[in-house]
């Protein structure tokens, strides 16, 4: 998943991962007949390609003029989901059918919206449609409830040893011990890091405030 554009030329990093992915599976030794078809899949959260309405865009090894595909091996999709704006207000506005939609169409609304409150019947009426989203969405609630767990608990653990040996180090420095308070400023930078970037990838407030304990007046300013 792709937040935004980086400095770097994506087109050409989604074709070296996917080399990585085809070349890692004939350093096991398999015979080339084989290798697993490999699909290098990139949902974006900005445009990559401005020129065109199209939805995905997918690349394969095609021959210059003729078109003609060198091998199956690999194939390269890209999913600008901002593209999917407009569909997405006219299915809530109920002026265009889910059936109207196509599959890549209805997945990019359920990965890019699940989590967005304007868009909560539609992610419904998609669940009740279609039997794959349906056990997506049971997944991912699974995992999302047992990753927060998780990772309060981790976060919990971390801290406490990073406090430990914090204090133990400034003690072994000669460090005052009214410099403790810089700890509690680095901790409370650290959280506003984690939720500023769990804001940019669209998690809900709500969600931000009981992973990192921050009010929802601080998330808000960041």
């Amino acid at each position: 998943m792709q937040i935004e554009k980086s400095s770097d030329d994506l087109t050409t990093r989604a074709a070296l991962y996917a080399a990585m992915l085809l070349s890692a599976q004939s350093r096991k030794g398999n015979p080339y007949k084989e290798i697993k078809r490999v699909y290098q899949i990139f949902f974006l959260n900005c445009i990559l390609f401005p020129e065109s309405n199209k939805l995905p865009h997918r690349y394969q090894y095609l021959e210059e003029t003729e078109h003609t595909r060198l091998t199956e091996a690999v194939e390269i999709i890209f999913y600008e989901l901002p593209k999917m704006e407009q569909q997405v207000q006219e299915a809530i506005k109920r002026t265009a059918r889910l059936k109207n939609l196509s599959d890549d169409e209805k997945w990019c609304i359920f990965i890019r919206y699940r989590h967005e409150e304007k868009a909560a019947a539609l992610i419904q009426k998609l669940c009740l449609e279609d039997g794959g989203i349906m056990h997506a969405e049971k997944t991912l609630s699974k995992v999302s409830r047992d990753y927060k767990k998780f990772a309060r608990e981790m976060a919990i653990m971390k801290n406490s040893m990073d406090r430990a040996s914090d204090i133990y180090n400034a003690r072994l420095e000669g460090i005052a011990v009214g410099e403790a308070k810089g700890l509690a400023k680095g901790e409370a930078a650290e959280k506003a890091k984690v939720a500023q970037k769990m804001k940019n990838a669209g998690q809900p407030i709500s969600e931000i405030t009981e992973f990192t304990g921050l009010s929802e007046e601080t998330i808000n300013t960041l």
